[in-house]
């Protein structure tokens, strides 16, 4: 599904979804992520220090909700309720993943 959530980046798509994202949870969208600097980005910062989501927390995220390839609509994208609900589902949807 990462490479279909790559796609309607690159091809704007998901624009109007990731301003919802960053308005709603206060996060930053980052589509070329830098490797590691100062530990930012590392699954061992808490999540309320988190200030960027990549393409790829994006799936995760999508994964944990029960969005997949088929049924990937847009306009039906729940927005979570706050930046630490959104990396719990994060979580969630990696470790989904992860079991596939």
């Amino acid at each position: 599904m990462i490479k279909q959530i790559q796609q309607k980046a690159k091809d704007g798509t998901l624009k109007d979804l990731m301003n919802e994202f960053q308005t709603n949870l206060d996060l930053t969208f980052e589509s070329n992520p830098t490797p590691n600097l100062c530990l930012k980005d590392a699954e061992e910062v808490r999540d309320e220090y988190k200030t960027t989501f990549s393409l790829q927390d994006l799936t995760h995220y999508l994964s944990a909700i029960g969005i997949n390839k088929i049924n990937f609509k847009i306009e039906k994208t729940p927005i979570p309720k706050d930046a630490g609900t959104f990396w719990e589902l994060v979580r969630r949807g990696k470790s989904k993943n992860m079991e596939d």
